[in-house]
């Protein structure tokens, strides 16, 4: 299988001009987004923003190619309203560039306790759009998702998903050297980019159920655990049978 640079929106914006010509769209964007962000000062201010655009822009971020059995695990890792940010902001390590197929890839980043999230999809040929989302680490996350769009909770969600995804599961990691060929069975890889490309793949969990009736699918939780709660792995929720639920009011 050949990994072409020109087929991947990810790799393709993946160049020093387009990634130039990302961070030129966020610069001019941002004074009207960072609307919600305080800081202390100007200066900080555009202190912090610089160092975004540099970390969430750069060609040094690892290029992962997410594949299809990856892609399930990823989505069944629940993160509700009520998820503990806290958790990311102590699991992530490092800026990425995500491709979820030809057309869709991913950036994130953690800055000043904000975790920004950029994504670029195809969307006519070689035309494509851009969007930017970002989340306070350190507010709860429920109201912030009251204001944002559909497109962007499910770019905050997927960016959160990801880390945890890649910090605490073991996927099947395979690097396709810049302009190598890897001798990957069944399927062998060629990549002709000028930057490497690891293949992300995952035999983690596939027990599934599908019954019918009221059936909750299994899907994956971050779990606190260890001395004062310190620790976090991910714990699988076997599928199950609801009968029936009984919701006590809110107040």
């Amino acid at each position: 299988m050949k990994l072409k640079t020109n087929d991947y929106i990810g790799l393709i914006m993946n160049s020093p001009a387009a990634l130039e010509h990302l961070k030129g769209a966020l610069s001019d964007a941002w004074p009207e987004l960072r609307g919600d962000i305080k800081t202390e000062d100007s200066a900080r201010e555009t202190l912090r923003d610089e160092k975004m655009f540099d970390s969430l822009f750069s060609r040094r971020a690892k290029s992962y190619l997410i594949l299809n059995r990856a892609l399930e695990v990823i989505l069944k890792i629940s993160v509700s309203d009520k998820f503990d940010l806290s958790i990311v902001q102590q699991l992530h390590r490092k800026s990425v560039n995500l491709l979820f197929g030809k057309d869709l890839s991913l950036r994130y980043d953690i800055i000043d306790n904000q975790l920004v999230v950029n994504a670029v999809k195809r969307v006519d040929g070689s035309d494509f759009e851009t969007n930017f989302s970002w989340v306070d680490l350190s507010s709860e996350l429920g109201p912030q998702l009251k204001t944002r769009t559909e497109g962007c909770i499910s770019r905050i969600t997927l960016a959160i998903q990801m880390i945890l995804f890649l910090e605490l599961t073991e996927p099947e990691l395979l690097v396709v050297k810049a302009g190598k060929k890897s001798s990957a069975r069944p399927i062998g890889y060629t990549n002709d980019g000028d930057c490497d490309v690891t293949l992300v793949d995952s035999t983690w969990n596939k027990y599934i159920i599908r019954t019918e009736g009221f059936g909750v699918s299994g899907h994956f939780r971050a779990q606190r655990h260890g001395e004062k709660n310190s620790e976090i792995k991910l714990i699988w929720i076997q599928p199950f049978q609801k009968h029936g639920y009984v919701r006590k009011p809110k107040s």
